[in-house]
């Protein structure tokens, strides 16, 4: 082997792993960056309520990112709501917001969780689909946000535009299990009281 087909070999070689070395520290950022982003799921089930379908929306921040201005859009066949899931706006990670809701539960209502990262990025999330990430271009002033109808429209195509449903009742923002009991109390002195 000549020197030059030695050297040729070596500098193949160090190439290589300097590039290796950069994955490596790419994949790293990727994963913290990745790791400071909200992550949110939901869950919609039937609250004990008594006549009409009450509803209840848990979303869990299991991300390890705030999530702010945290809201979803409910559609059932006939009614609508785009309530805020938080008193403050924000779900830390780990929390929880739970909104209760009157819209009749069969069929099942399609729901899309939007929020926003720290970053300003929109995120928009639905059971059984892939999250979706919106960026914008960097503005200095007022940003533009998509309007929840469009991303519910691109998550759900087949649904009509749900800002011309009939309204569905916001029953209650709830921000802790004392607050959840004494909703279902409330439910049930409304029921004797009929």
């Amino acid at each position: 082997m000549s020197a030059h087909t030695a050297y040729l070999v070596g500098a193949i070689f160090a190439a290589g792993s300097a590039f290796a070395a950069w994955a490596a520290v790419w994949q790293v950022w990727r994963i913290r960056r990745l790791a400071r982003l909200p992550e949110l799921h939901g869950t919609v089930s039937k609250a004990r309520g008594v006549g009409y379908d009450t509803l209840k929306l848990t979303v869990h921040n299991a991300g390890g990112g705030l999530a702010k201005v945290v809201h979803a859009a409910i559609v059932g066949r006939t009614h609508a709501i785009d309530p805020a899931l938080t008193t403050t706006g924000f779900l830390a990670p780990g929390e929880s917001g739970r909104v209760m809701f009157q819209l009749p539960s069969d069929p099942p209502p399609r729901v899309v969780i939007v929020a926003r990262d720290v970053n300003e990025f929109v995120h928009a999330y639905s059971d059984g689909k892939p999250s979706r990430v919106y960026r914008q271009r960097f503005r200095w002033w007022r940003p533009r946000y998509p309007a929840t109808s469009d991303i519910f429209a691109q998550y759900f195509p087949d649904v009509p535009d749900f800002t011309e449903s009939h309204a569905a009742t916001l029953s209650a923002t709830i921000t802790s299990d004392e607050d959840e009991q004494k909703f279902y109390e409330g439910l049930a002195a409304g029921a004797r009281g009929r």
